[in-house]
């Protein structure tokens, strides 16, 4: 009788935690509607107020963040990238990753996040909507792109609209998709034309799924009377509109158009947050902050960015420019369920004033200050990765002090074959929420890193390999193991050294327990690998997440005692039934890649081959099978496959000088804790593509480490860039065999 077997793929979601070293459930992208009522009301309906620039955002309780997410990351109109993680409270860390260098508003409700660039400010809420702008929406989309409709100012304006892939057209009405390449292409655009000079012909672009506001209970309207940094009025300005008794009664984000935005809320007491560019100030960008507005009927209220006087700073121990800083201002209501955040980042020059404010009576009033400063040009490169937060409501004073005391000391590199610009991202992940940035530095490089945070903070760090600033491509993806400052120590941090081969991950979480590697529970085995690591232990990578193309590849095949029983391309992440009837599964998984630089692609060919029955061992406490996600993870089992490290003593550029070489091959099985005997690895090199081998010497050092020995030629016009082929038997039956290509180049 045949066998029936069943591959389930991890959802999109488990699969981006994975990558981050995070685990939780999938949250579905809510819809823009109304919030429900909070208690009953009239049968009358209230509609908010017809105008351009209003958004009410859901906000019902059964659909509120309480649990930790990871990372939604996705490519905002305008081509920077943005991510939020969720902290267990509910409260968000977003991180923008800039190649634009524009200033970005983050607004963080309690069940989605949106990202406004500010060189499209002067046409948000008027040709675009927020919708466009839905981070979770944008990601659950996906490379295929988020459905929109564009209606144009007259049936003679061009097709063509930047942002937009337009796929059909009728009159006045198409319709189109916003996909990664089209918001780049936007991003690229934006260099050389304003936003309202390229959206010219358009009256608007909607997501096409979003809807209208329809509350259940009394609505009043809230006329918002907007000041600019000037004293005239605001104009492109971002009002949010917060519920403080609880806001699932209201959230909601308004646009300001000649110094007015109107928005339609039930009675309460509100905050009122506004982002602003200073009209004379370039470089400035006001966050004004206003509480205890109360609403009982219609009613007028202003908000004033005059007001936002209070300069952020920093200073350093050691001479320093500001390269990034943002600013959040966190709300949280009376009910204590729910928060709202809004953060300005700002890169370069960029000049951040925020209002000083009491603390509300209403609710409560919290804030966070993120910066990244440069070293001098000419200095040994160093920079400064500083977290500052308060509560209270918002000081008169947003200077800070760093001392050296407070720093954590990070020797970082980052290794590429040729010069490139890479993108190193580092985000602060607290109980007050946190966030970060990614910004472009010159590779391969060395320097270091002070960071400084609260107690209690999570580092979060991760490298983009090589970006195309004209392009806005992102290419190499590694992300790393959650880390924790200890002010006055130092660690080490390694990115990008070769050879990249994949990774068996048992990198801890932020948040909620380890996602099991490989394991069984009842008939069903379980495999995340992650096509990419480099050399550090904690980094894991993948195809690249960003771009509609990706450089990078990779496809994987399963097997119960011969027959297929899962395949896929790109990650391996997989449930398959079948396993308490088989005796040996055997991976077969497939990576080809780019390192930054490159001129040959890398190629890896990794086998594994193990018996199910070596599934004995119980997972580790704060593991977690991914068939049992939020279940008792009693009955999850590891199965030990190998995994296995390279150190191969390379420069920055990924190169060998010629002479004897040792390396260090680092063996050891998923689950270490249970350590498992393996054999003396046989490992061959070669230098010209493939057409002889070298064995290289093994010496074992104990605990699974072994010191290879080889001879690398003198570099010559026949000399091709090294490959290796690796062997490894284990103890309960298992087996391991790894091809490598492009692994490194003779100097």
């Amino acid at each position: 009788m045949s066998r029936r077997h069943v591959v389930a793929p991890l959802s999109a979601l488990s699969l981006a935690l994975a990558l981050a070293g995070l685990t939780a459930p999938a949250v579905a992208a809510p819809a823009l509607t109304a919030p429900r009522a909070a208690s009953p009301g009239p049968s009358t309906l209230g509609r908010a107020v017809a105008q351009p620039a209003a958004l009410a955002v859901a906000a019902d309780p059964t659909s509120r963040a309480d649990a930790a997410t990871g990372p939604q990351r996705v490519r905002i109109l305008g081509g920077d990238v943005v991510s939020v993680v969720r902290t267990p409270t509910g409260r968000a860390a977003p991180r923008v990753s800039s190649i634009s260098g524009s200033a970005v508003t983050v607004i963080t409700t309690p069940t989605t996040t949106f990202a406004f660039p500010l060189a499209l400010t002067t046409v948000l809420g008027v040709r675009l909507d927020p919708s466009l702008f839905d981070v979770f929406a944008l990601t659950s989309a996906g490379p295929s792109g988020l459905p929109v409709t564009v209606t144009y100012t007259s049936t003679s304006a061009p097709t063509a609209v930047p942002g937009v892939e337009i796929l059909s057209r009728s009159g006045l009405i198409a319709t189109g998709r916003v996909t990664p390449s089209s918001s780049a292409a936007l991003g690229v655009a934006l260099r050389t034309a304003s936003a309202t000079t390229l959206f010219g012909s358009v009256a608007k672009i909607t997501a096409a799924s979003s809807g209208g506001v329809q509350p259940q209970f009394p609505m009043f309207t809230l006329t918002v009377n907007a000041t600019a940094a000037n004293g005239k009025a605001m104009n492109n300005g971002i009002v949010a509109v917060v519920n403080m008794e609880e806001m699932a009664r209201y959230v909601g984000i308004a646009f300001v158009s000649r110094g007015v935005a109107r928005v339609s809320v039930p009675a309460g007491t509100y905050a009122l947050v506004a982002s602003a560019p200073d009209p004379v100030t370039p470089n400035r960008v006001q966050l004004a902050v206003r509480t205890d507005v109360p609403v009982a009927g219609a009613t007028s209220a202003t908000v004033d960015a005059r007001t936002a006087t209070v300069p952020v700073r920093l200073s350093t121990p050691r001479p320093a420019t500001l390269g990034a800083l943002a600013y959040s201002a966190t709300l949280t209501d009376a009910a204590q369920l729910d928060t709202f955040g809004a953060t300005v980042f700002g890169f370069g020059d960029i000049d951040l004033r925020v209002s000083p404010v009491a603390p509300p009576r209403v609710g409560s009033l919290d804030w966070s200050a993120l910066a990244h400063l440069d070293s001098p040009t000419g200095a040994a490169p160093y920079t400064y990765d500083v977290a500052r937060i308060g509560t209270g409501g918002i000081p008169g004073s947003l200077t800070f002090l760093t001392r050296a005391a407070d720093l954590t000391a990070v020797r970082a590199s980052y290794s590429s074959p040729a010069p490139a610009l890479g993108m190193p991202g580092r985000a602060f992940i607290g109980s007050y929420g946190g966030g970060g940035f990614a910004m472009s530095v010159p590779v391969p490089l060395e320097r270091t890193e002070y960071v400084a945070a609260p107690p209690g903070t999570v580092v979060a760090d991760d490298y983009f390999a090589e970006i195309d600033p004209d392009t806005f491509a992102f290419y190499g993806y590694l992300s790393a193991g959650p880390w924790t400052p200890q002010p006055g120590t130092s660690r080490a941090q390694t990115w990008n050294k070769a050879p990249l081969t994949p990774r068996l991950s048992e990198v801890a979480s932020v948040f909620g327990p380890t996602l099991c590697p490989a394991c069984v529970v009842g008939d069903e085995l379980t495999v995340v690998a992650h096509p990419f690591s480099d050399a550090e232990p904690t980094h894991i990578g993948a195809p690249d997440p960003i771009n509609d193309s990706p450089r990078a590849v990779a496809s994987w095949k399963v097997a119960f005692d011969g027959f297929v029983v899962g395949s896929g391309d790109g990650q391996l992440a997989a449930t398959m039934g079948g396993a308490s009837t088989a005796s040996t599964v055997s991976i077969d998984y497939t990576t080809d890649g780019r390192v930054s630089g490159a001129k040959t692609p890398s190629h890896t060919v990794t086998h594994w081959d193990t018996p199910l029955t070596a599934a004995t061992k119980p997972a580790p406490f704060d593991w977690q099978c991914a068939a049992q996600m939020g279940a008792d993870p009693a009955g999850c089992r590891v199965l030990p496959l190998m995994t296995v490290r390279y150190q191969i003593p390379t420069d920055l550029s990924g190169r060998l000088a010629a002479g004897t070489t040792r390396a260090r091959l680092l063996v050891s099985h998923v689950n270490a804790a249970q350590p498992i005997t393996v054999s003396t690895p046989a490992m061959f090199v070669s230098f010209d593509g493939g057409g002889t081998w070298q064995r290289t010497g093994v010496i074992s050092e104990g605990s699974g480490n072994f010191t290879v020995t080889f001879t690398t030629p003198p570099a010559s016009p026949t000399t091709k860039p090294a490959r290796f082929k690796v062997s490894i038997s284990d103890a309960v039956g298992g087996h391991f065999t790894e091809l490598v290509t492009a692994a490194f180049t003779v100097r």
